[in-house]
């Protein structure tokens, strides 16, 4: 599943004029500024956090499918 840009932005401005009026609804005033902020660091830290567990060996069967790897790249 592919998103374009202006697909995303718009998701997200969305997302951000939702929870802003939430936050208005339950009398926490917030610019929306801050609150677009907030879920850009979010999504940061989620794709950063999905790019790691992605790319990196961190359990036993991805270590021992690396060796494999490793070993059939040195023939």
């Amino acid at each position: 599943m592919e998103i374009n840009k202006e697909t995303a932005k718009a998701v997200i401005s969305a997302l951000v004029l939702v929870l802003v009026d939430v936050l208005a609804a339950v009398g926490i005033a917030a610019d929306p500024s801050t609150v677009a902020s907030a879920v850009y660091l979010v999504l940061l830290v989620a794709a950063t956090l999905y790019g790691c567990w992605k790319n990196h060996n961190f359990t036993q069967a991805a270590q021992e499918a690396q060796k494999k790897l490793d070993e059939l790249k040195d023939k």
